[in-house]
């Protein structure tokens, strides 16, 4: 298990890595459960791609402030309400990519075309219609709430939700998320997708090295993934 110390420098990393990868600019967040607690770990409010340590503030599952310095994020209340919901999550990311939002803003949601990156979500990922920007408990129970047992959620306009068992694989899962919306989007414009079957689903899902297991700990292929987009951030001089 890893030492609070530790988490809270992968989110970090987290933040700058999705910034990177085009998934957020000025806004999104990530955050972390902290295992064996009722609190989670979120960056203040800061662009996620300047986001340093002394950034990283404590909340209970209320969505109040525990410890840190720094202005929460008015979204907090989304990741609290999911983590109170589902008790598997162990990171919650918010992105505002590109591709995500232009599929939802056609009334499409992202569904499994490639083994490796839409297997993740071939449970579905469910579109939230609303448009206000998710600020209360009463929205933000409403997009926990449809998300379900899902493993990401789209914003009409705005963005996606991602869950994950893991800070990393969440982290991961946001990138396979946008790629996956590319593909379709660029599929489309060549003519009519060929979407995975069920049953296409169920043999990938059987013989990827990923593997269906939700709960899986840190699987060597996510490993690989988190080591290559971290070497993929600027260094400093």
């Amino acid at each position: 298990m890893d030492s609070l110390e530790t988490l809270k420098e992968q989110l970090v990393t987290a933040s700058r890595v999705m910034t990177n990868e085009g998934l957020t600019r000025s806004h999104g967040h990530i955050s972390a459960r902290i295992p064996d607690s009722d609190q989670f770990i979120m960056p203040a409010q800061k662009a996620p791609g300047a986001v340093s340590y002394s950034d990283i503030l404590t909340f209970d599952l209320k969505g109040d402030k525990v410890s840190g310095h720094g202005l929460p994020n008015a979204e907090t209340c989304m990741h609290s309400q999911i983590y109170v919901s589902r008790p598997d999550v162990m990171s919650v990311a918010h992105t505002h990519s590109p591709m995500v939002i232009l599929l939802s803003t056609v009334g499409q949601t992202v569904r499994p075309l490639t083994i490796i990156h839409g297997l993740y979500f071939a449970d579905g990922v469910p579109l939230f219609k609303e448009t206000e920007i998710i600020v209360t408990h009463a929205l933000a129970k409403k997009v926990a709430d449809l998300l379900g047992p899902h493993r990401a959620i789209m914003l009409r306009g705005h963005g996606a939700n991602i869950v994950g068992p893991e800070l990393r694989r969440t982290c991961i899962a946001a990138i396979d998320l946008e790629e996956s919306a590319k593909m379709q989007v660029m599929a489309t414009t060549l003519g009519t997708p060929q979407f995975f079957t069920p049953e296409e689903i169920a043999a990938g899902s059987a013989s990827t090295p990923r593997g269906p297991d939700w709960t899986a700990e840190m699987l060597p292929q996510v490993r690989r993934m988190w080591d290559y987009f971290v070497g993929r951030l600027p260094t400093k001089d």
